[in-house]
């Protein structure tokens, strides 16, 4: 995967997260992928940028922005990197969960859902503006939803995995396909040298900078 020279475009913010556009634009990104961008001459490591929507065709990518972005400024861009969420097309009836700020690049899910008719509930943080098909439930009515829904997408902040697990256990106890979003900080250049991205999998250790942030909630070792 190369590296492209772009340029940043716009920024705003989404439910909290800050997220930028390039130009030329990022192309054929779904929700679950991610992006990574640095300048030559101010960072020294690259950026990694969830997926966060798609507005008038134009593609938005949301994470922590250092302070020396600013727009016109050229960046070198790689990716997408990773498969995203699994296509919704066996499940009707999908719930999503999120744990922090990153919740954006979940809800990401939704638009094209609502337009195939998916039904949709939302548990998390974040400061959305739903489509009025959406449910948004608290804590204490997941329970209710648990019979509902066909498959669970979550998102959770590497070092925040004790917060989610309120949530893991009882969802586990489904064993309805059940997908997580996992990020985490990137220290290389998004070529797995590090290791500090690796998320510890029954299988083995995999590192979500060469392989993607989307794992199979079964295969995490918990």
């Amino acid at each position: 995967m190369v590296w492209k020279e772009l340029t940043l475009f716009e920024i705003r913010r989404f439910g909290g997260l800050d997220a930028v556009r390039f130009f030329p634009e990022v192309t054929q990104a779904k929700p679950g992928q991610m992006i990574y961008a640095w300048q030559t001459e101010l960072d020294i490591r690259v950026t990694p940028l969830m997926f966060v929507d798609t507005i008038n065709g134009e593609n938005w990518f949301g994470g922590h922005l250092p302070s020396s972005w600013q727009i016109g400024r050229k960046f070198h861009v790689r990716g997408p990197v990773g498969n995203g969420f699994s296509k919704l097309d066996r499940f009707q009836n999908v719930m999503l969960i999120g744990t922090s700020l990153y919740s954006p690049c979940l809800t990401a899910i939704i638009r094209d859902g609502l337009v195939s008719g998916k039904n949709f509930s939302y548990l998390g943080k974040g400061n959305f503006v739903f489509p009025p098909q959406v449910e948004v439930i608290q804590d204490n009515e997941l329970l209710n939803n648990l019979d509902w829904a066909d498959c669970f997408m979550l998102e959770i902040v590497g070092e925040e995995f004790n917060l989610a697990w309120p949530y893991v256990e009882k969802i586990i106890k489904t064993k309805k396909l059940a997908e997580v979003m996992i990020v985490n900080p990137i220290l290389c250049m998004g070529d797995a040298e590090c290791f500090v991205c690796a998320v510890k999998t029954q299988k083995g250790f995999k590192r979500s900078c060469k392989d993607g942030p989307i794992f199979n909630l079964y295969e995490l070792d918990w």
